[in-house]
């Protein structure tokens, strides 16, 4: 009786073990099982937030005013496949998008499946289409002219008017217009052509000029010093994209300068700007333009065998601050080149005289009158690189596309 006592409680014993091993082992499935959904869960709230992002990147590129929606039309949940995706859009400082269409912006997919939630974060940068004007070395709404015993050569592409072709003197290069005219000499061809192409904006101007430093010349005169994104000697503190904004009612003159950045003009009351001995003017982004005018601009430098050198007006044009090629001192030993390089535009009559060169594009934007005069033995030289990467505001429209290598995982801060 013992020993079946014994056999019972040892079945039972193990039956019982048994049972618990069966009951271990299912919740070990259902564990597993457990996993194995979130984990999947996890794949598919993955790719839901990079869909919410790639389905953004071509949304925005068909509405051109979606900066102007409001942020909640973008975070509300919306259903995706077994999921839903949402939307965050933020400036790259992580501050709500501005109006200005050429601001970069962080795009946050947010997908969730079940109790998964991921997001993918990607950076878009602004690519401008550039004005049809860039491919030109000139472009005036209104009359080109070159007056009798002036000289304009022009190489790297033609020059432009929507007007008249006016050539009492020599013109070296190609150029199209809508008529010629003039006994002066032609050293290549004159294409006539009644195509119109789009005229650079006067509110391109204005959008330099709200982003600018203040600064206030003396007497009208900027003489003698070097202005960059490091350098201002005029007051108002430096502006970090080298941008300088003078508003006048007289006229403001230029000389034995060189000038690191964008300087932006706004003239009043028939004000001009004059560009006088020798001045080296060059942005200091690539992306900006030169020189800016709200009114008429008389470039007169001498370029032709004459350079501004620093020994001659006793100033250091390269300090620290303002490098030149790469290169800072502090001696006044070194030579620049004596002209304007980038985009000059000028809402007035531009004028060149004396033997200026300007390696880069200008564009004028008076209509109905003479828009450009030669008067002197001036060259331009057109840059390719501001075509290739047209200035903000300088831009027949502007696209959004993913900046390579900005795709990442993130998380809520």
């Amino acid at each position: 009786m013992r020993r079946r006592g014994g056999v019972y409680f040892a079945v039972l014993g193990a039956s019982m073990l048994m049972g618990l091993i069966g009951v271990g082992v299912v919740a070990e499935m259902r564990a597993q099982r457990q996993a194995t959904i979130a984990a999947m869960d996890g794949i598919e709230a993955r790719f839901l937030a990079d869909s919410a992002v790639q389905a953004a990147v071509v949304e925005l590129s068909k509405d051109p005013n979606w900066r102007s929606r409001p942020a909640a039309s973008w975070a509300s949940p919306r259903a995706l496949g077994r999921g839903t995706v949402s939307l965050r859009i933020t400036g790259t400082s992580g501050t709500t998008v501005s109006g200005n269409e050429y601001e970069p912006v962080l795009l946050t997919g947010v997908g969730v499946k079940g109790s998964a939630r991921q997001m993918t974060q990607v950076r878009l940068g602004a690519t401008g289409v550039p004005l049809d004007s860039l491919s030109l070395a000139m472009h005036a709404d209104g009359e080109i002219e070159v007056l009798s015993g002036a000289w304009l050569t022009v190489t790297g592409a033609p020059i432009a008017t929507h007007s008249t072709l006016l050539n009492d003197g020599t013109f070296v290069g190609t150029a199209r217009a809508k008529a010629r005219a003039g006994g002066g000499l032609l050293v290549g061809t004159v294409a006539i052509t009644s195509q119109q192409l789009t005229v650079a904006r006067a509110s391109a101007i204005s959008f330099y000029a709200d982003v600018g430093t203040a600064i206030a010349p003396a007497n009208g005169v900027m003489e003698n010093l070097v202005l960059s994104a490091g350098v201002n000697p005029m007051g108002g503190g430096v502006n970090a994209d080298g941008v300088y904004v003078v508003r006048t009612s007289k006229d403001l003159t230029i000389r034995n300068c060189r000038i690191k950045g964008t300087l932006v003009v706004i003239c009043s009351d028939g004000a001009a700007v004059h560009l006088a001995d020798r001045v080296f003017i060059h942005p200091h982004r690539a992306d900006y333009p030169a020189l800016l005018v709200a009114g008429d601009l008389f470039i007169e430098i001498e370029s032709a065998a004459a350079t501004l050198q620093e020994s001659t007006v006793g100033v250091n044009f390269n300090p620290a601050g303002a490098p030149y090629q790469g290169v800072s001192d502090s001696d006044t030993t070194d030579s620049y080149p004596s002209e304007v390089r980038g985009l000059v535009h000028a809402t007035g009559l531009v004028t060149l005289s004396n033997t200026a060169t300007v390696r880069g594009v200008i564009l004028s934007s008076l209509t109905g009158s003479t828009a450009v005069s030669v008067e002197g033995n001036n060259q331009l030289i057109w840059d390719s690189t501001i075509a290739a990467n047209p200035p903000m505001g300088y831009t027949e429209s502007v696209r959004l596309s993913v900046q390579p290598g900005t795709w990442a995982r993130v998380v809520d801060p």
